[in-house]
């Protein structure tokens, strides 16, 4: 992956090789709109929480979390301005 400034992020492995995760920064930017439609991506989110996974969020990331609901009761609400 690029970042927006050139550095580049390689990732050590791919979903089914990682080990067990403690906790999960999801990116905002372009893509989010999408990823918060995803059913498979909210999905593994709502997975990764069962499992004790921190989740948290940069930027319009925190739009995937609430789309997979985990902002609820949190003092987010789907929808406010």
């Amino acid at each position: 992956m690029r970042c927006a400034k050139g550095l580049g992020l390689v990732a050590d492995h791919d979903l089914p090789s990682a080990p067990p995760l403690d906790l999960l920064i999801h990116p905002g930017g372009d893509g989010t709109r999408a990823l918060a439609k995803d059913q498979s991506h909210l999905s593994r989110l709502q997975e990764l929480h069962r499992q004790g996974t921190i989740l948290a969020s940069v930027c319009t990331g925190s739009l995937v979390l609430a789309a997979a609901g985990r902002l609820s009761g949190h003092g987010f609400r789907r929808g406010a301005r």
